[in-house]
């Protein structure tokens, strides 16, 4: 038997809505989910946002948090993006997130029964 491994180093870059038309918005980068994401995604219960955990670099033109005093909110993971506080605007950002990132791993299982069945 035969076995082809592809290797994918495309990141995934992720502009919010709500920031397209800014001249340099902020930008959230993954790596293209592997095999384990893959099956975590099938098999898992909140496979997606562990996919998104596992599959974070970092970010482009962070977005400036303030909590209610008007004092900045450092984070530097998406985790502690997501944590920052209660925000209706953070929830739509990771929706979009979990939506591009949802569409990419079931892309990759289409590509993977294709492949298969060659």
């Amino acid at each position: 038997m035969k076995l082809t491994i592809a290797k994918n180093n495309e990141n995934i870059e992720i502009v919010p809505e709500q920031f397209k038309n800014e001249k340099n918005p902020p930008k959230f980068i993954f790596r293209t989910p592997n095999s384990a994401d893959v099956l975590n995604f099938i098999w898992g219960g909140n496979a997606v946002d562990e996919a998104i955990y596992n599959c974070f670099l970092g970010f482009e033109n962070k977005i400036e948090l303030e909590d209610g005093d008007g004092k900045a909110i450092n984070y530097n993971t998406y985790e502690e993006f997501i944590k920052a506080g209660a925000s209706p605007e953070i929830a739509i950002i990771h929706n979009q997130i979990r939506n591009e990132i949802a569409l990419k791993l079931t892309d990759l299982i289409q590509e993977a029964k294709t492949t298969e069945k060659k």
